[in-house]
């Protein structure tokens, strides 16, 4: 009778079903919505203004320059591809390309400019966002004005509505300081739904 209990000790395990692995594939297809959802969030084209620290100024200087920015986000494999339009004057359009890789299972996003430049981000908030709206927050290593820093980016996720606050420190001792943001709107008008 021991040896038939033990028997059943033993083997009971590898007739439950396993939960380990269950939970790791729930957890990886939800990590694959909430990207995607992002993504869809996201993407389209957006009007708006990038607001910046001008660094022609002394480190101290509070001054800020505005420019009129065009936003247009496009979409793939777990991937966002920014290409802004800046209106810099009179004569002179810049325009500049980056790209956004999402690991939502890792809680990190790699930004990587125009130049090659990359960087990777912890993020907070991907657990928050609903339909892939809502903040996240993201914190890592940059280089400012040619010196390397610690960089917290806030992206804010509406409708109609998409920001980005980026603050910087030379080290963790003091606090973060403005460096620029982004405030967009769709820049197609919504539709009117009357009641």
């Amino acid at each position: 009778m021991r040896s038939l209990f033990l028997l059943f000790v033993v083997l009971l395990p590898c007739c439950l079903p396993p939960r380990t692995a269950s939970a790791q594939t729930t957890a990886i297809a939800t990590a694959q919505q909430t990207g995607t959802e992002l993504q869809q969030a996201m993407a389209g084209a957006w009007t708006g203004v990038l607001e910046y620290r001008d660094y022609s100024e002394p480190d101290t200087s509070t001054k800020r320059v505005k420019l009129p920015t065009w936003l247009s986000v496009g979409s793939s494999d777990n991937k966002l591809t920014f290409h802004y339009i800046y209106d810099d004057g009179p004569n002179k359009v810049v325009d500049e390309t980056i790209t956004l890789s999402f690991d939502v299972a890792g809680s990190t996003l790699q930004i990587t400019n125009d130049k090659g430049r990359v960087e990777t981000y912890k993020v907070d908030g991907y657990n928050g966002l609903r339909n892939g709206r809502g903040d996240i927050t993201l914190l890592g290593p940059t280089i400012d004005n040619n010196r390397p820093a610690e960089c917290r980016i806030v992206i804010g996720v509406r409708r109609n509505l998409l920001t980005w606050v980026e603050e910087v420190r030379p080290t963790s001792l003091i606090p973060f300081a403005f460096r620029h943001s982004y405030t967009f709107t769709r820049s197609q008008t919504p539709q009117v739904i009357t009641h």
